[in-house]
Formats: C-alpha cells, sequence, structure tokens
C-alpha cells in the first residue's frame, strides 16, 4: 500500500487471545494486514471489559473474511462487526 494511510475495519470479535493470533497469524501469512485490538494480557486473560478485536485492511476484508471462513468455518455475519 504505497505510502497511502491505510484503513483499518472489524473482521470479528474475539474472547480467547489464542483464537485472535491463531486468525491474525493466518492472514499475515496471506499477505492481509491485521491487527489486534483490545488485547488483555499474554497469559490469554480477558478482563471482560470489552473483547478483543481484529482489525484488517479495509481493501482485503472480502479476502479475508473468505479466509475466516475457509478456515474456520465460521460463517462472517454482520453479530460478529458490530
Amino acid at each position: 500500500m504505497s505510502g497511502e494511510d491505510v484503513r483499518f475495519v472489524l473482521l470479528a470479535h474475539f474472547t480467547a487471545v489464542a483464537e485472535a493470533e491463531m486468525v491474525r497469524e493466518l492472514l499475515a501469512r496471506e499477505g492481509i494486514s491485521a491487527i489486534l485490538s483490545g488485547m488483555s494480557d499474554p497469559l490469554g486473560i480477558v478482563s471482560g471489559a470489552q473483547p478483543i478485536r481484529l482489525l484488517v485492511a479495509e481493501a482485503d476484508l472480502e479476502r479475508a473474511q473468505s479466509l475466516y471462513q475457509a478456515f474456520f468455518q465460521k460463517p462472517f455475519s454482520e453479530d460478529q462487526a458490530g
């Protein structure tokens, strides 16, 4: 993304750090920029205040949704995004 600002959008929510990291790593291997927001601590203890959010580059959202569905067999729904 040659020097332009990248806009990140929500792909999914998670309650477990390990699951969120696994999906982020899968996307990274496929060349999709992804970041986690709202992580608790490295031990995976969630405070309960907010779920972990997986954000992807807006330009990669459709491909990220397809990969998420294919590897985790979870249909993407608007419920996850909002």
